[in-house]
């Protein structure tokens, strides 16, 4: 729960647009596609670590709440590009970035800070 707190605190109270819950994400407590983007930073990394069933039973669950045309990113060093990427249905999400080294349009490469970027 600090992680939300501080969430709160760093956001502030006059902020409608943002929602700050602690849920179990196999389980969120969120209407069917409700949220635009999420950018998982480390919590599907935490997750992939208790088991891969809880894995993929989460990012079904992330599916099942981002809305038609949203955008999810992830920002990952744990779960292995092979279990990340088959975790998003190809049926159902395009991948946008596979966590190869990316080029912006003036053609500057990223800085690889020990973690790879997927996206989709």
């Amino acid at each position: 729960q600090s992680g939300v707190d501080r969430a709160r605190e760093l956001f502030g109270i006059d902020r409608p647009s943002v929602n700050l819950i602690t849920a179990d994400a196999r389980d969120l407590p969120l209407e069917d596609e409700s949220v635009d983007a999420t950018l998982d930073k480390g919590t599907l990394d935490a997750i992939y670590i208790t088991g891969k069933d809880v894995f993929f039973n989460s990012v079904k669950e992330m599916g099942r709440v981002t809305a038609a045309g949203g955008i999810v990113m992830c920002i990952s060093r744990v779960i292995s590009p092979d279990d990340l990427l088959a975790a998003f249905d190809t049926q159902l999400w395009e991948n946008v970035h596979d966590g190869s080294l990316a080029f912006a349009p003036d053609g500057e490469a990223t800085i690889d800070l020990g973690a790879e970027l997927y996206s989709w």
